[in-house]
Protein backbone atom coordinates (compact mmCIF):
# COMPACT_ATOMS: atom_id res chain seq x y z
CA UNK A 1 0.00 0.00 0.00
CA UNK A 2 1.22 3.44 -1.10
CA UNK A 3 2.12 6.54 2.10
CA UNK A 4 -0.12 9.68 1.43
CA UNK A 5 2.05 12.72 1.80
CA UNK A 6 1.26 12.97 5.59
CA UNK A 7 2.05 9.60 7.11
CA UNK A 8 5.44 9.82 5.12
CA UNK A 9 5.99 13.40 6.70
CA UNK A 10 4.03 11.90 10.15
CA UNK A 11 6.99 9.02 9.80
CA UNK A 12 10.06 11.35 9.57
CA UNK A 13 9.14 13.69 12.34
CA UNK A 14 8.50 10.45 14.77
CA UNK A 15 12.06 8.83 13.54
CA UNK A 16 13.63 11.87 13.76
CA UNK A 17 12.95 12.83 17.37
CA UNK A 18 16.19 14.25 19.11
CA UNK A 19 16.93 11.78 21.86
CA UNK A 20 18.08 14.58 24.19
CA UNK A 21 14.62 15.13 24.41
CA UNK A 22 13.34 11.25 25.67
CA UNK A 23 15.55 11.45 28.52
CA UNK A 24 14.07 11.52 31.88
CA UNK A 25 15.01 14.84 32.70
CA UNK A 26 14.72 16.90 29.07
CA UNK A 27 14.04 19.67 31.31
CA UNK A 28 17.45 21.48 31.36
CA UNK A 29 18.02 20.44 27.20
CA UNK A 30 14.43 22.06 26.55
CA UNK A 31 15.17 25.18 28.20
CA UNK A 32 18.22 25.46 26.28
CA UNK A 33 16.30 24.85 22.82
CA UNK A 34 13.89 27.93 24.09
CA UNK A 35 16.84 30.18 24.72
CA UNK A 36 18.21 29.30 20.85
CA UNK A 37 14.40 29.71 19.74
CA UNK A 38 13.35 32.66 20.91
CA UNK A 39 14.88 34.96 18.52
CA UNK A 40 14.11 38.51 17.32
CA UNK A 41 11.45 37.32 15.12
CA UNK A 42 9.56 35.42 17.34
CA UNK A 43 10.09 37.86 20.06
CA UNK A 44 8.12 40.20 17.51
CA UNK A 45 5.61 37.83 16.93
CA UNK A 46 5.02 36.95 20.12
CA UNK A 47 4.43 40.80 20.61
CA UNK A 48 2.24 40.99 17.98
CA UNK A 49 -0.05 38.00 19.18
CA UNK A 50 -0.53 39.86 23.05
CA UNK A 51 -2.31 40.05 25.18
CA UNK A 52 -1.76 36.14 25.46
CA UNK A 53 -3.26 35.75 28.60
CA UNK A 54 -6.96 36.21 27.46
CA UNK A 55 -5.68 33.96 24.25
CA UNK A 56 -6.42 30.53 22.98
CA UNK A 57 -2.94 30.10 20.67
CA UNK A 58 -3.19 26.83 17.91
CA UNK A 59 0.42 26.17 17.46
CA UNK A 60 0.82 24.50 13.93
CA UNK A 61 3.70 21.97 13.64
CA UNK A 62 4.22 22.86 17.25
CA UNK A 63 6.56 19.93 17.58
CA UNK A 64 8.00 19.68 21.07
CA UNK A 65 6.52 22.61 22.32
CA UNK A 66 9.22 25.61 22.44
CA UNK A 67 6.88 28.14 21.53
CA UNK A 68 3.68 26.79 23.25
CA UNK A 69 6.24 27.25 25.92
CA UNK A 70 6.67 30.75 25.37
CA UNK A 71 3.17 31.15 25.10
CA UNK A 72 1.59 29.32 28.36
CA UNK A 73 4.48 31.56 30.30
CA UNK A 74 2.66 34.67 29.36
CA UNK A 75 -1.05 32.90 29.89
CA UNK A 76 -2.10 31.62 26.95
CA UNK A 77 -4.26 28.30 26.54
CA UNK A 78 -2.09 26.10 23.75
CA UNK A 79 -3.33 23.71 21.45
CA UNK A 80 -0.17 21.94 20.03
CA UNK A 81 -0.74 20.64 16.41
CA UNK A 82 1.47 18.23 15.03
CA UNK A 83 1.57 15.18 12.96
CA UNK A 84 3.70 13.45 15.08
CA UNK A 85 2.33 11.77 18.14
CA UNK A 86 5.39 11.15 19.28
CA UNK A 87 6.39 14.81 19.38
CA UNK A 88 2.93 15.42 20.88
CA UNK A 89 3.54 13.28 23.68
CA UNK A 90 6.89 14.51 24.86
CA UNK A 91 5.15 18.07 23.99
CA UNK A 92 2.87 17.24 26.82
CA UNK A 93 5.34 15.68 29.28
CA UNK A 94 7.95 18.27 29.47
CA UNK A 95 5.58 21.19 29.49
CA UNK A 96 3.35 19.36 32.16
CA UNK A 97 7.30 18.87 33.77
CA UNK A 98 7.76 22.66 33.79
CA UNK A 99 4.01 23.94 35.59
CA UNK A 100 2.23 24.40 32.15
CA UNK A 101 0.33 20.72 31.77
CA UNK A 102 -2.85 22.86 32.28
CA UNK A 103 -2.31 25.52 29.94
CA UNK A 104 -1.48 22.92 26.81
CA UNK A 105 -3.16 20.63 24.96
CA UNK A 106 -2.27 18.50 22.37
CA UNK A 107 -3.96 17.33 19.00
CA UNK A 108 -2.14 15.19 16.36
CA UNK A 109 -3.28 16.11 12.75
CA UNK A 110 -2.06 17.50 9.60
CA UNK A 111 -2.33 21.57 9.37
CA UNK A 112 -3.87 21.25 5.86
CA UNK A 113 -7.05 19.48 7.77
CA UNK A 114 -7.48 20.93 11.33
CA UNK A 115 -9.86 19.16 13.37
CA UNK A 116 -11.08 22.88 14.85
CA UNK A 117 -14.74 24.65 13.82
CA UNK A 118 -14.45 27.60 11.50
CA UNK A 119 -13.53 30.86 12.82
CA UNK A 120 -12.69 28.97 16.27
CA UNK A 121 -9.06 29.89 16.09
CA UNK A 122 -8.06 32.86 18.26
CA UNK A 123 -4.01 33.29 17.19
CA UNK A 124 -2.09 30.57 15.18
CA UNK A 125 0.96 30.72 15.33
CA UNK A 126 3.99 28.68 13.24
CA UNK A 127 7.34 28.47 12.75
CA UNK A 128 9.53 26.43 10.30
CA UNK A 129 7.22 24.09 9.18
CA UNK A 130 7.04 24.44 5.36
Amino acid sequence: MTQSRWEKNREHWNETLDARNLDADARGDFLREVALYETKDVRVGLAYLEPLYIRRVRDLGGGLGQASYLFAQRGARVVICDISIRRCIEAKRVLTDLGYGDRVECVVASSECLPFADESLQRVWTKSVL
